[in-house]
């Protein structure tokens, strides 16, 4: 089994961590300064502090990087219908592209996880949870979802018994593994640059990966869809 590893998304990776690590911070400067606000100090030191401005600021920064991810990835979705109506070099260059500049403003949402919010809740008593684990599911095992080297048959498109539908390809999402990644972000990323075997740049998948009417390109190109 490999994971993917493409530079796009160490790079990415990287980012989240120290917007992780800032989140950290903010939340605790936020915490003590709430409580500061509360203490009625002879010198005054905390009478002109402002929880609730302080909180509708972060809440109002939250709504916009969410904002900015879900255009992205509308703008993401345009252009790979694109591609997969003319599947050219360009086109597909314009659809990684396109990937990279939804991922980055995905990337700094990551630090406002962790705290049971709508992206990553889990309700017991529902049954329920966020889109997380749709979303950016990793590690990522590609060969469960496509060939690569040394097994050009790998993978669910090459798999003609398994439907390829939105729910198909949910309800095998991270099944009996974690790494059994069906959906997200990275799973995109493999569709477009292909296996990661290059340590000093990205997959190069072939455009032709997206061409004629073999039932591995129709297959692929359903399930990029």
């Amino acid at each position: 089994m490999s994971f993917y590893t493409s530079p796009a998304h160490r790079q990415t990776t990287q980012i989240a961590d120290r917007l992780i690590a800032l989140f950290t911070l903010t939340t605790l400067m936020f915490t003590l300064t709430a409580c500061s606000a509360k203490l009625e100090v002879g010198i005054g030191l905390g009478k002109n502090l402002n929880a609730a401005l302080q909180r509708n600021h972060y809440a109002n920064l939250v709504f916009r990087k969410y904002s900015e991810s879900y255009n992205a990835a509308i703008e993401l979705q345009a252009a790979i219908d694109s591609f997969l109506q003319s599947s050219t070099p360009q086109s597909l260059a314009a659809a990684k592209k396109a990937w990279l500049n939804a991922r980055d403003p995905y990337g700094q949402t990551e630090a406002f996880r962790f705290y049971e919010g709508p992206i990553d809740f889990a309700d017991a008593k529902t049954n329920t949870e966020g889109p997380e684990g749709r979303l950016n599911p990793w590690p990522l095992n590609e060969a469960y979802i496509d060939y690569v080297k040394g097994n050009p048959t790998s993978g669910i498109i090459n798999n003609a018994k398994t439907p390829i539908t939105t729910a198909t390809l949910i309800a095998k999402n991270a099944v009996d593994d974690e790494a059994d990644v069906t959906t997200g972000y990275h799973a995109i990323e493999f569709l477009l640059w292909g296996q990661d075997l290059d340590p000093k740049g990205p997959g190069a998948r072939p455009v032709s990966d997206y061409q004629g009417d073999s039932p591995a390109v129709k297959r692929r190109k359903a399930y990029l869809k």
